[in-house]
C-alpha cells in the first residue's frame, strides 16, 4: 500500500472518528438539555409558601411556555384537557393556588432521541408533596413526556400518566 493510499484511509478515517464524535456530544447535549428542561419544570410548580398573584401568575405562564402550543395533556387528575398555553398556565396557576407549599422531585430519567434528533420521548417518576390548611400528602407516580424541537429549543408535545406508584387520593376533599 503506498503512502498516499495509506494517508487517504487514515484520513477518512479520523474524519469518521470525528463525526461520530460530534454525533454523540450532540446527543448528550440534547438529553442533558431535556433534563435540565425537566427539572426547571419541576422547579417552577413548586411553591415554597405565599406569593404574589403576579409572581403565582408569571410561573404559570413559565410552565405553559414550557409546551408546545399543540401540546396532548393526559392526566386522569386533571379537571380538564387545556386547549392553549393560556388555558394550561390557568391550570397551572389554580393548581398551585389550591396548596400553600408545594415539593416536586423527580427520579428516575430516561432520555430517548428519534434519529432525526427533533423528537425526543422521556420516562421519569415523580414525587410530589403538598401541604395546604387541610394537611399534606404525598403521591408518587411514573410519567412519560414527548418532546419537540422547536426552532427557540425543546418543548413538551405530550404528557402521559404512565403508572400509579403510589394512588393520589380524590381531590374532593382536604388531603387525608
Amino acid at each position: 500500500m503506498s503512502r498516499r493510499t495509506l494517508a487517504i484511509v487514515l484520513a477518512a478515517v479520523a474524519l469518521a472518528a470525528a463525526v461520530a464524535v460530534g454525533v454523540l456530544a450532540r446527543r448528550d447535549r440534547d438529553e442533558a438539555r431535556l433534563r435540565r428542561e425537566l427539572r426547571n419544570l419541576a422547579a417552577l410548580v413548586e411553591k415554597r409558601g405565599p406569593e404574589s398573584a403576579l409572581a403565582a401568575a408569571r410561573r404559570a405562564r413559565d410552565v405553559a411556555a414550557l409546551f408546545a402550543r399543540e401540546a396532548r395533556i393526559d392526566l386522569p387528575e386533571a379537571p380538564f384537557a387545556p386547549g392553549d398555553r393560556s388555558d394550561l398556565a390557568a391550570a397551572v396557576f389554580h393548581a398551585r393556588a389550591s396548596v400553600d407549599r408545594l415539593s416536586i422531585r423527580i427520579h428516575d430519567i430516561a432520555v430517548r432521541l428519534e434519529p432525526d434528533r427533533n423528537r425526543a420521548h422521556m420516562e421519569f417518576s415523580a414525587t410530589a408533596t403538598a401541604a395546604s390548611a387541610h394537611g399534606s400528602d404525598r403521591a408518587h407516580r411514573a410519567f412519560e413526556l414527548d418532546w419537540v424541537r422547536e426552532p427557540d429549543g425543546w418543548r413538551i408535545a405530550a404528557v402521559r400518566a404512565a403508572r400509579v406508584l403510589r394512588p393520589i387520593p380524590p381531590t374532593d376533599g382536604p388531603p387525608r
